[in-house]
């Protein structure tokens, strides 16, 4: 049966996976650990900026060095050479702790330090100068005026640089104001959605530091790197830096063992950027920022920085217009509608886009021709079980299979109807007793405290979060199932 192969299994992974994270920690403690040191070069672009990974435990120190006459990383202005400035990419786990400094006492700077923060992409957040009566630097939350403050987990970046350098926009003007002793300040507008493009005057003071830091953690070994965040892979980690590193803080497995359809879903729920696949099509105006097309979404940002930060919108929609080419189907190339089925509807398509480019064109000769036609028809049916786009097994779907790949084979091998025509009522009730026969049985436990069994009393409340977090109807209902039943309203008292 499916519940025993896949319960003892990820029984055994997640034991494994805690082992693993333990030998990681212990392993690396000594040569990362709390205290990260610069081994070459931290660029001075954000994009680029040398990124805090450790285990999952508080990063307490930055420490480098700007020596000013090496060549440093990142880009340049106005054509100097030197290592005037650092960039670390951080995680803050604790936005309402976080908080950097060089002042003595703390953190230390053999020069007359400045501190930026920024986001990954380089838009300014937030500046602070000197502090305590010192040259060195005390960098908080928010700007001591309240008009900004950091209350989200997530990448950012720490710039740090010595007097008088500041970093500039894209039309060469200061990205931040003025800051007074023992201030932090936030960026202007302009600063706020501009990236950094370069530092003016480039060159400034140098020497080495250490940055004491408050509510930041480490960033995993294995984030930036594998496949899409939104998709089971075979591996662990992803390739979203900023994603995987807040599902795994969630749901350790996903970084240590492999990320799975759970750490997928997780996803989907946690992480806002640009390709999350709840985010809206790039071709329609959206309220919310980003689009599902991760690559298209990621130009259009590039040229309007507000369409990742405020909403997208027809301006965004005009340029994805301009600038993306035709989004196609990764998973099924003869699914040209999106609908998850190669089809009638699918073959109407490419007849009327015959003689052009595009997705239909899919043995690549710039036109839709015979050649395109006769892939189509000797293709495989699209795979029906598996991927997010599916939906969960436990409930009704109008569309072929479910997301959960083990559980979506089983069933189509009981009712085959289930991976023909509809997930419907009949396949999402067999899914309910063979992949998660915990739910709603008289002695399972409260949904909202955890308990070492799978499964909680409440039926529909079980239900709900197991379409998204399957371990919680197959190994144990921990900390992270009650979580995410506290904030379904299915699961209300």
């Amino acid at each position: 049966m499916f519940t025993k192969t896949r319960q003892s299994g990820r029984r055994v992974r997640t034991v494994a996976a805690l082992l693993s994270a333990f030998l990681a920690a212990t392993v690396t403690a000594d040569s990362l650990g709390p205290n990260i040191i610069e081994d070459d070069d931290a660029s001075n672009e954000p994009s680029e900026g040398k990124k805090a990974k450790g285990p999952p435990s508080p990063i307490l120190t930055l420490s480098g060095n700007l020596e000013g006459n090496t060549s440093g990383g990142g880009f340049m202005a106005r054509g100097e050479v030197g290592d005037y400035q650092d960039c670390w990419l951080i995680y803050i786990a604790n936005p309402a702790e976080f908080s950097a400094s060089t002042v003595p006492g703390s953190g230390s700077a053999t020069f007359d330090s400045r501190l930026f923060l920024f986001r990954p992409d380089g838009r300014g957040l937030l500046y602070a100068n000197d502090s305590g009566g010192t040259l060195q630097t005390f960098l908080g939350n928010e700007s001591t005026s309240g008009d900004f403050k950091i209350d989200k987990p997530g990448i950012y970046c720490l710039g740090i640089a010595g007097n008088p350098v500041q970093p500039r926009t894209a039309d060469d003007q200061p990205m931040f104001p003025p800051a007074n002793a023992d201030q932090t300040a936030a960026a202007t507008a302009e600063g706020f959605v501009s990236p950094l493009v370069g530092w003016s005057p480039f060159v400034g003071a140098t020497g080495e530091y250490v940055i004491r830091l408050n509510g930041v953690r480490g960033i995993p070994f294995t984030c930036g790197e594998g496949g899409d965040c939104y998709r089971d892979n075979p591996g662990p980690g992803c390739a979203d830096l900023e994603c995987c590193t807040i599902v795994g803080a969630m749901d350790p497995y996903c970084v240590d063992t492999r990320w799975d359809v759970q750490c997928a879903n997780l996803a989907r729920m946690k992480c806002v950027a640009c390709g999350a696949p709840d985010s809206g099509a790039c071709d329609v105006v959206g309220q919310t920022p980003y689009c599902s097309d991760g690559a298209c979404c990621r130009k259009v940002c590039l040229v309007d920085p507000t369409c990742c930060y405020d909403a997208w919108d027809a301006g965004c929609v005009g340029v994805a217009s301009e600038i993306c080419g035709e989004a196609c189907n990764p998973d099924c190339r003869e699914d040209f509608n999106g609908d998850g089925v190669r089809n009638g509807a699918d073959l109407g398509l490419m007849l009327a886009a015959w003689g052009r480019p595009g997705c239909t064109d899919l043995d690549g000769s710039g036109a839709t021709d015979g050649g395109d036609l006769g892939l189509f028809l000797a293709s495989p049916s699209c795979p029906k079980c598996g991927g997010l786009e599916r939906g969960g097994c436990l409930v009704p779907n109008d569309s072929p299979g479910c997301d959960e790949t083990a559980c979506c084979e089983e069933i189509c091998g009981l009712d085959p109807v289930c991976c023909q025509d509809s997930w419907d009522e009949a396949c999402a009730g067999l899914a309910k007793e063979q992949c998660a026969p915990t739910c709603g049985q008289d002695d399972a436990g409260d949904c909202l405290v955890a308990d070492p069994s799978p499964g909680c009393s409440d039926a529909a409340c079980c239900t709900a979060v197991c379409d998204v977090l399957p371990r919680c109807c197959i190994d144990f209902w921990d900390q992270n199932c009650v979580d995410l039943a506290v904030s379904l309203p299915t699961c209300q008292p």
